[in-house]
């Protein structure tokens, strides 16, 4: 019995694309659960002090120590309080010998930016890392305790990283099921024209 030359060509090549997108997103799914599994039980590790040739790999959600040689001007942006509260998360520029980070000093209702305070201190708190930026900048120190009688700004944690890769799974898969379906139909419809 002949099949539709153009369209069984057109399924033959991307029904094995679509699943193999499918079990793609289903090993990146197992991959995101342990990553979230290791993030989640960093909080937990003990203090690292970071000199400046300390930064490592691994440092995501680890709380850290660092020496804040100079504190640059404040930044104001939008952020959360430690119980959700909406308001301004007050952000400083520290420079640590070679190295800057942007550390977050603490939550605010309004958004006027404190002074900065000195350096030659440390600073305490949660470190994350911003996996889209490149280089010395990608990590974000949140103070806690917070620095200048300012509210705890609210941490991190593993649930605001999204884990969407079953969903994309199913949805390749989702994609070579309809395809299957209306491949099927067409032949279906094909060959009732070739008998009529």
């Amino acid at each position: 019995m002949k099949l539709p030359l153009v369209p069984t060509i057109m399924v033959a090549l991307a029904l094995p694309i679509l699943l193999a997108l499918g079990v793609w997103q289903l090993g990146r799914a197992e991959e995101k659960a342990a990553m979230l599994q290791a993030l989640a039980a960093a909080p937990g590790a003990p203090e690292l002090v970071l000199g400046p040739d300390d930064w490592t790999e691994g440092l995501d959600f680890r709380r850290v120590a660092i020496n804040c040689r100079a504190i640059g001007p404040v930044s104001v942006r939008a952020g959360r309080r430690a119980d959700g509260a909406s308001g301004f998360a007050q952000f400083a520029r520290c420079a640590t010998g070679d190295r800057h980070i942007d550390v977050n000093l603490g939550w605010s209702p309004r958004p006027d930016p404190v002074n900065a305070p000195d350096g030659g201190k440390a600073v305490r708190g949660l470190l994350r890392e911003d996996r889209r930026a490149v280089g010395d900048d990608r990590y974000v120190l949140i103070a806690d305790p917070p620095l200048l009688s300012l509210a705890a700004s609210r941490l991190p944690t593993v649930e605001d990283i999204p884990d969407n890769h079953t969903a994309y799974a199913v949805q390749w898969f989702g994609f070579a099921i309809v395809l299957t379906v209306i491949y099927g139909i067409y032949v279906r419809g094909w060959w009732r024209r070739g008998q009529a």
